[in-house]
């Protein structure tokens, strides 16, 4: 058992020292005046018996425990950090304004920055401008919808310099993502003059940082390419269509799902404040009752004053509008209104069933990637819930035509628990997997079939007993804000980042 709020319980000092100190009538009549003295007493020869005196000891030594929330472990919510972060250098030197590619150079490395903003990548995203020198647009954040806003009215033809000094890019993302463990760039330059990067190289291997490179420009270039491979990240000549910006995104989450990930534990508990406040309240109600300490004058202000105490534990508890919007959230997801319980649920602080609610929320609204994402934040040591959020994870990649993994997820799910549906759907699964195999070898058909899934998805609508507590901005609010944000014409601020050295022959434009 533990105690929510320890501190509460050097309360309890008070009532045992006056149990030490204060036994009879000359003991209080030092710390208590005669006339009040008068007014408490039962008879003209006793201010109260020896056991009353007691129970009404023991009566405030109940509250002050129940006050200081007495708890047992309920379970425990392993939450894992599954966000990298990645800073955005985009190059603005001259040779970037030249026109040789529609609309030009610039124009279409801020066209696939949009895209990639608007991915749904779960990465912290920082933005960064170069030349001679680096500027940061955007610190690292995961808000993009700021990042977006900032973007549309950054100018990026603003004229900063000639030069492109990649060593400055690279040294100014070093600094940006100092508090971060995952660290990545993605370039988006023609590279400049430079041939030799071995300078740029070594700082990269020095502070860890991987170097994601596209090449806007005609000419593949070997020096930047080579800074890129040779600093375990990837290099690609730009495409008109997304193609280039979703190898990198690929390569950089393949990456991050084999690196050690930060997981922290939550614990849920169950509160036990209830037992020693309803005994205490009992114990009240037998002195009252049995006139052992007070008169009848002051019975109800002792009432009150007792009920008042009690309702410090109100406040700790979750809060009545917090289970107002629980309550609404599931009704509308048995309604199938899920967009609209996805929003409830996102405006609550998550706790395991909260989470779980929104997961499943994700998916029913065909948000597979969303939904996976928060199932896998969800590694619970209870058994029950564990088998649901592994067969749920199943469904998802099935959904998603990601068969061998919807296939691993299955067979993990199958180790906790031998569910005739997990088994069904896995047997489905692997006459597909089969099937297709056997169509490429005889080069009939391309790609998998999809899976149907027999009612596989498993709900739960248990309601949350936990605290709650609402975010000072609900999604509603933050999109009005957005809009009359657009809406307004503002500059952009570039805030210059001091840098030590520079790239070779950085002082030439090309």
């Amino acid at each position: 058992m533990v105690f929510l709020y320890e501190p509460v319980l050097y309360l309890l000092i008070i009532p045992i020292l006056i149990f030490i100190f204060i036994k009879d009538k000359n003991h209080i009549s030092q710390f208590i005046n005669s006339t009040i003295l008068s007014k408490i007493t039962v008879s003209k020869y006793t201010y109260f018996s020896n056991f009353s005196y007691k129970l009404f000891i023991l009566y405030t030594c109940l509250l002050i425990i129940a006050l200081s929330r007495p708890a047992i472990k309920e379970d425990v919510l392993v939450k894992q950090d599954l966000r990298t972060s990645l800073i955005i250098a985009i190059d603005l030197s001259k040779s970037m304004k030249q026109n040789d590619i529609y609309p030009s150079r610039i124009d279409l490395a801020k066209q696939k920055l949009n895209s990639l903003v608007k991915q749904n990548l779960h990465m912290n995203i920082g933005v960064i401008l170069f030349t001679k020198y680096a500027y940061s647009l955007y610190p690292v954040s995961f808000d993009t919808k700021a990042l977006s806003s900032m973007i549309k009215f950054t100018n990026f033809h603003k004229d900063l310099g000639d030069e492109s000094n990649i060593f400055a890019a690279i040294e100014a993302s070093k600094i940006l993502l100092s508090h971060y463990k995952s660290k990545n760039i993605l370039l988006f330059s023609d590279g400049g003059n430079s041939l030799d990067m071995n300078e740029e190289l070594k700082i990269l291997k020095k502070e860890k940082i991987s170097l994601y490179a596209i090449n806007i420009s005609l000419k593949e270039h070997k020096a930047l390419k080579i800074l890129a491979n040779q600093s375990d990240g990837n290099y690609e000549n730009f495409s008109f269509g997304d193609d280039d910006i979703n190898n990198i995104i690929n390569y950089i989450q393949k990456k991050s799902q084999k690196e050690k990930r930060k997981q922290h534990q939550i614990y849920t508990y169950k509160e036990l404040f209830i037992y020693p406040l309803a005994l205490a309240m009992f114990i009240l109600i037998f002195l009252l009752y049995s006139r052992l300490i007070f008169s009848k004058k002051n019975l109800y202000s002792l009432l009150i004053i007792s009920l008042a105490f009690s309702q410090f534990n109100l406040p700790l508890q979750a809060n009545l509008l917090d289970f107002y919007y629980i309550s609404k959230a599931e009704k509308l997801y048995k309604d199938k209104k899920y967009q609209q319980s996805i929003k409830l649920f996102e405006n609550l602080d998550k706790n395991l069933e909260i989470t779980y609610n929104l997961a499943n929320a994700l998916y029913k609204a065909t948000r597979y990637k969303e939904a996976i994402q928060k199932y896998k934040e969800l590694l619970s040591t209870n058994t029950k819930l564990k088998f649901k959020i592994l067969h749920n994870i199943a469904n998802s990649y099935v959904k998603l035509d990601k068969l061998y993994l919807a296939k691993k997820y299955y067979e993990k799910s199958l180790k906790i628990n031998k569910n005739s549906l997990s088994k069904e759907n896995l047997k489905e699964l692997l006459k597909v997997i089969k099937l297709n195999k056997k169509a490429k070898k005889q080069k009939k058909e391309k790609g998998y079939n999809k899976l149907s899934i027999n009612a596989g998805f498993i709900n739960d609508d248990t309601e949350s007993k936990y605290e709650i507590e609402l975010k000072n901005l609900v999604n509603s609010e933050e999109e009005l804000w957005f809009r009359r944000l657009e809406k307004e014409t503002r500059p952009s601020f570039l805030q210059k980042i001091k840098t030590s050295k520079r790239s070779k022959n950085a002082s030439f434009a090309w």
